[in-house]
């Protein structure tokens, strides 16, 4: 623990306006017998999200130190930067993801995107490793060893599909993004050399969980653009890869010797997210404030692209949307895009019909009460029946489909600043977890 890293709420004023708080049990075991300090040696602060500075000892007990604070540094914004690389991780073993949420935070990641893929252990979705406490605590103690306060976001998608349809939201033209991956043939090029050439992005790292990717998550990895490439032949576990990995990436975005600028590669949409100034308070009271916390929320919990929070939701017309998606993906095979304009055509001649004579509408069975068009043209997609290969493609173009239908839905999510975000300003978003339906049996 180079760094005692205090909540702000923990901050207390006394009357002569000076700041003082309190060692949690963890912090005061480690000053005690750790670091053995002494009364009024001076130790190393910093306050989550905001400043970092020295404080002094000022009074010491069996359960906890006082530390006088000797510049203000809750009132200060972060100065801590990230490194050009998010990193997407399949969820391995509940102890081994503790140890993750150390290390990227300790390095500088900025997102943290928790994946449970099909080979995932499905138990781990109860573990307490996932919940927001141990999650924060864990990421405290990467932050304490590098002596920084800036907390990394963290994103946990209970299904690999959730992860495709949110893409979006962690990578965007000039993001490089790499799948490590063995089993897989190395992509064309010389990522290496695309990396030491780019000035301005960055990187969105996938690693698996142990036992690796199934068929369906590689064509989507692959339908996602992500770039497949290993550094050795040898399986390695995904505890040391994901170690070695950021250790090369970090070799080719940071070192400016190695670069043909000879500048660091730049992270797109600035390097540092600021918090707000406090001010305003007196006696003891908690130097935290509902006003404080709003807008610490609003600095912290833009979980969007890095371009800067989203204007408000619009509706727009789901079958364009769909003919604009045809149009940009020529993968899909000529049945299911047939399948595609057909149901739409359909769709438009009912309109027109229905426009003419509106008591159609109680004799037309094309769907289902309460249905959606979307909803429909799903089901279709999945009627058809075709090889595996082709199966890939109606999962993807299904996927996709529902992208569209819940977008705005997707947009709110991100935005929930209330449920997203606590009173330090740490940001964890979650999806829900998947609930299998079970089916009932004859009454």
């Amino acid at each position: 623990m180079n760094l005692i890293l205090v909540s702000l709420k923990r901050i207390r004023e006394n009357g002569e306006g000076e700041f003082f708080f309190q060692t949690d049990e963890r912090q005061t075991s480690h000053l005690r017998s750790i670091l053995m300090v002494q009364l009024n040696q001076v130790v190393k602060v910093g306050v989550i999200n905001r400043g970092k500075g020295e404080g002094v000892i000022t009074e010491e007990s069996t359960r906890h130190y006082t530390i006088k604070l000797l510049t203000p540094m809750h009132l200060r914004k972060a100065e801590d930067t990230y490194i050009p690389i998010d990193v997407v991780i399949c969820i391995p073993r509940p102890k081994v993801l503790n140890k993750f949420l150390q290390q990227l935070s300790s390095v500088g990641v900025k997102k943290i995107v928790i994946v449970f893929s099909n080979f995932a252990n499905k138990s781990y979705e109860s573990s307490r490793v996932l919940k927001n406490e141990e999650i924060k605590n864990a990421l405290q103690l990467g932050l304490e060893q590098a002596m920084c306060t800036q907390f990394p976001q963290v994103f946990i998608h209970y299904s690999f599909s959730s992860f495709v349809m949110n893409i979006d939201r962690y990578s965007d033209e000039r993001t490089i993004k790499l799948c490590a991956h063995t089993e897989v043939r190395r992509s064309a090029g010389c990522v290496e050399r695309d990396i030491l050439g780019a000035e301005r992005g960055k990187i969105l790292l996938m690693v698996g969980c142990e036992r690796g990717f199934s068929e369906l998550e590689i064509f989507l990895i692959r339908k996602l653009q992500f770039r497949f490439f290993n550094l050795t032949e040898r399986i390695l576990k995904c505890e040391t890869a994901l170690l070695v990995i950021i250790g090369q990436l970090l070799l080719l975005t940071e070192n400016a010797a190695l670069r043909p600028s000879g500048r660091k590669m730049l992270r797109q949409g600035g390097d540092t997210i600021g918090v707000g100034d406090t001010n305003g308070f007196s006696g003891m009271s908690d130097v935290s404030s509902t006003e404080c916390s709003n807008h610490v929320g609003r600095q912290n919990g833009c979980a969007g692209s890095e371009q800067g929070p989203r204007g408000p939701t619009t509706e727009n017309d789901p079958f364009g949307e769909i003919k604009k998606l045809l149009a940009t993906e020529p993968s899909f095979p000529h049945q299911l895009v047939k399948a595609v304009n057909d149901f739409i055509s359909s769709k438009a001649n009912h309109s027109e019909e229905l426009q003419r004579d509106p008591c159609d509408e109680q004799k037309n069975g094309h769907l289902t009460e309460g249905a959606t068009d979307i909803d429909a043209l799903l089901r279709s997609i999945h009627a058809l029946s075709t090889d595996e290969e082709g199966n890939f493609e109606n999962i993807y173009l299904s996927l996709l489909l529902k992208k569209i239908k819940y977008k705005n839905k997707f947009i709110l999510s991100y935005a929930d600043q209330q449920k997203n975000v606590d009173d330090d300003g740490v940001f964890i978003y979650r999806t829900q977890p998947y609930v299998s339906k079970k089916k009932k049996g004859p009454s």
